[in-house]
């Protein structure tokens, strides 16, 4: 999979290049016009904005040796709102670099559900406990990237293959869970916290399109190669200790599409959707005190935001 992403970004960044040399030679992209309305040397664009974010996550620990302890834990329909802010800096019209940070709250929002076919930890259980509870927390996501922009058709269309880093951090907290299958029995009080933290190099690409000199729409996508670190501090029961998951193996897709309005020369508005997608089928889990770890298996994050922007063009 790596060496086809590569194979298919230097193929494209090949074709384009000879495509770019092709339009910058008509007589059409030298125009006075078209270079009023879309040429540019450097230019660097900070924007801020906010909106909607809802996430899901799931995680799943098999025993070692069967018969044994198996976990499941998932949090469905996490909605929380964002802030984010963003910068673009192309210099010389090619040469282009990418941030972009977000954070998000929420409380009482969306669903936690952890499943035990052991809860006591006696291997004595009958019947696995399937607890559900309302979580808050936060999170945040940070990502930079750079690369080389390819101007086609005077300046309308542009495609940069770009590289970057990114970390993506969620924290949950748990206090009051109810059996869902004995609906009967009291609450379970416990003040249970978990972060979860997924890092690692991406490549993709950014696609662009002025549609006029005032509205532009844009793709972008990007492949990650993840390492997956989760710190679980649980007290279902007196002395319990913290347990931590890792994973090596996992990788995710993010797609953003959006569209930017241009008014008042420099200023501009946008809206943006972002999708990510992150998996992960080989890691370990192991509790403090513990010799032998577990296999965590069935990883799985999705995260789905819309915000709206305003930005200022330098």
């Amino acid at each position: 999979m790596k060496r086809q992403l590569f194979f298919i970004l230097a193929c494209m960044s090949l074709t384009l290049q000879s495509l770019a040399a092709d339009f910058c030679a008509s007589d059409f992209c030298a125009s006075e016009t078209c270079a009023d309305c879309f040429g540019f040397d450097s230019v660097l664009i900070f924007g801020v904005g906010g909106g909607y974010r809802n996430d899901s996550l799931k995680w799943k620990v098999f025993p070692r040796t069967p018969p044994g302890r198996e976990i499941e834990e998932q949090w469905k329909n996490v909605g929380m709102g964002v802030v984010e802010t963003n910068v673009q800096f192309l210099v010389c019209e090619h040469y282009l670099f990418k941030v972009d940070f977000d954070c998000g709250w929420f409380s009482n929002n969306g669903s936690q559900r952890y499943i035990d076919n052991d809860f006591t930890g006696n291997n004595v259980s009958d019947v696995p406990v399937n607890l559900k509870a309302k979580p808050r927390g936060n999170t945040y996501n940070l990502s930079g990237g750079l690369g080389y922009q390819f101007n086609l058709d005077c300046y309308r269309l542009s495609l940069a293959p770009l590289i970057g880093y990114s970390r993506y951090q969620q924290r949950f907290k748990g206090r009051t869970y109810n059996n869902a299958f004995t609906p009967a029995d009291p609450e379970i009080l416990a003040h249970n916290n978990y972060k979860f933290r997924w890092s690692g190099p991406w490549i993709g690409f950014a696609l662009a399109y002025q549609a006029t000199c005032e509205f532009q729409v844009f793709f972008d996508y990007s492949y990650h190669w993840v390492r997956f670190k989760g710190n679980v501090r649980e007290n279902f029961f007196p002395g319990e200790l913290p347990s931590h998951l890792r994973s090596n193996n996992a990788y995710g897709n993010e797609f953003v599409v959006g569209g930017v309005y241009t008014f008042c020369d420099s200023w501009c508005v946008g809206v943006k959707f972002d999708y990510k997608q992150f998996c992960g089928n080989k890691g370990s889990f192991k509790s403090e005190g513990e010799e032998e770890s577990s296999p965590l298996r069935k990883l799985n994050w999705q995260s789905s935001t819309i915000t709206l922007d305003i930005a200022y063009a330098f």
